[in-house]
Order: C-alpha cells, then structure tokens, then sequence
C-alpha cells in the first residue's frame, strides 16, 4: 500500500466513523487533479515579470501573489513524491529548490520595499509584516531548505519572524507564532534560554500544539535522542487526534505535519539523527530519504 492509501486510513483510526465515508476513489481523483494543476503552471515557475497565470482574474500581476503561488504548486510536487502517488515530474529536487528560493524571494525580496496591490494601493515593507498571513509559505519554504540543507536559505528565512508580524492566522494560534520565532532564532544559533519571553509565553498558554513543539525543539537542542523520540511520538499521536480534518484538508500537503516534518529535518541538520519508530511518523514526517533526494 502507498503512502496516498494510508490519508483515508489514518482518518478513519483517528477520526469518528463518519469519516469513512472518504473512500479511496476520492483520496486518488484529489492528487490526481494536484498533478493537472502542475501542469498547468511548472512552465512559468520564477518567472516574476510575464505570466499567463497571474492569479488574477485582471490579470494583473501581483508580486506576492505570484511567489505563493510557486511555493504551493512546487510544494505539491514534494508532496506527491512524499505520498508515492505517481507523477511524471521526475526528480523532486529541482521543485524543493523552487520551493526554498521562492520563500527566501517572499520574505526577503526588493519587491516588499515597492508593493503595490491590484487596486493601486502602496504597502511599507513592515506593512506587509504586519498585515498579511505568512505561515504556510513559510513552513514549506524552510522545510525544503532544510530537506535540502541549504544553509543559506534556512538562514534567511529565518530571519523572518518576530514579535512584530501578522499573528490573525486563522489555524495558528499567537503562542504557535510564538514557538515559530523561538524555533527560527534557534536557527540563528540563539538557545532557548535566550529566548524567556516567548518560551513562557508558550508555557503559560492554553495551547497544547506549541507547548509538544517546544518538549521536541528542547530534546533536539540537548541532542538527547530518547527523549526527542518520546516527544515526537507523543506529538504525532496528538496531530492524528486533534489536527488532521480530511473534511477540511483540500490540498494533498495538508496531510503532511509540517510542524513535525521542520523539527525533524531541524535536527538532522543539526546533527542529531531521529529514528523513525512508527508506521504514524512515517506517513506525516518528509525526510530526505522519503522524498528521493537521500538514499
């Protein structure tokens, strides 16, 4: 059984009964469309100045638009290599490098300093920060700089989060921004003992997703294996409960936890090999050697 075979499984054991009705037929016609709609726009990938797809019924070509849009449809390349479901793209290393320099492109681009939207309206640079969700880009553009290893794409996307960026994402609450900027400055080298206001704040909070995060970031900092598993194992149980909706999940990437995926692939850079102790992990985790670009 293929990974792709596994999404509707993993609903069902988690899930309440009524999840079952997802049949398999349904879980297969969805990756497949992902495929389709590859096609339509791995011609124009990076290209910043003249496309046929601008994600505008004007046509007209926003510059953030146009960089998310690379990042989600080269992600879903990643994602389909990730789920075994077959594709005719080949290699997926040339799509994580997409992936990884369109998000530096995002965050870090000349073009934050001069945006102007559809309708004519100028942003600031720290009126884009504080106005604009960010998360998702973010989560898989670093992933793939670490799956690739490229240091100089994690390290300035890294330089991404702070206490001052948009915080209204709808499925990521403050304290997860919170763990997300304690996580990019350890990155930077800055430990998790230089980091007490946000750390407390994700320890005083209400949440549970960003205080498991924060057990798995402090296990990979002490380089204690046993413990960083222990963590891993609770975390993902907890994903497959609690996170993971098929109702909800309309793109194929949505089956992956991208959370679990970057602190894994955090620690393997790092030096600290993670073993891979479930059937559970195995089916949301993206290493390299899952997705071809490791033996």
């Amino acid at each position: 059984m293929k990974r792709w075979q596994h999404v509707d499984v993993f609903a069902y054991r988690y899930k309440n009964e009524r999840y079952n009705l997802r049949i398999e037929d349904q879980t297969e016609e969805r990756f497949q469309k992902a495929v389709d709609y590859i096609h339509i726009f791995k011609p124009e990938f990076c290209n910043y100045t003249q496309r046929t797809h601008t994600g505008s019924s004007s046509g007209y070509l926003d510059p953030m638009c146009i960089r998310i849009m690379d990042i989600g449809n080269a992600f879903s390349v990643i994602a389909l290599e990730f789920f075994q479901f077959g594709h005719p793209f080949g290699s997926v290393k040339p799509f994580a490098e997409i992936v990884s320099a369109s998000g530096v492109e995002l965050f870090c681009g000349k073009w934050r300093n001069e945006y102007v939207d559809e309708k004519g309206k100028g942003f600031t640079s720290d009126e884009l920060r504080q106005s604009n969700t960010w998360v998702g880009e973010y989560q898989k553009s670093l992933l793939c700089a670490l799956l690739l290893d490229n240091k100089k794409d994690w390290s300035q996307l890294a330089g991404w989060p702070g206490d001052d960026v948009f915080k209204g994402e709808l499925d990521h609450s403050t304290n997860d921004i919170d763990f997300l900027i304690v996580h990019a400055n350890f990155l930077k080298g800055i430990s998790l003992s230089q980091n007490p206001e946000f750390v407390d704040r994700i320890r005083c909070g209400k949440k549970r997703r960003p205080k498991m995060l924060l057990e798995i970031l402090e296990a990979i900092e002490k380089k204690d294996v046993k413990a960083t598993v222990k963590t891993f194992e609770k975390y993902e149980k907890y994903f497959n409960k609690s996170e993971y909706n098929p109702e909800e999940d309309n793109y194929i990437e949505g089956n992956i936890c991208m959370y679990g995926s970057i602190l894994w692939n955090t620690a393997k850079v790092l030096g600290v090999e993670i073993p891979i102790t479930t059937e559970e992990i195995a089916d949301r985790i993206v290493t390299p050697q899952s997705i071809g670009l490791e033996k």
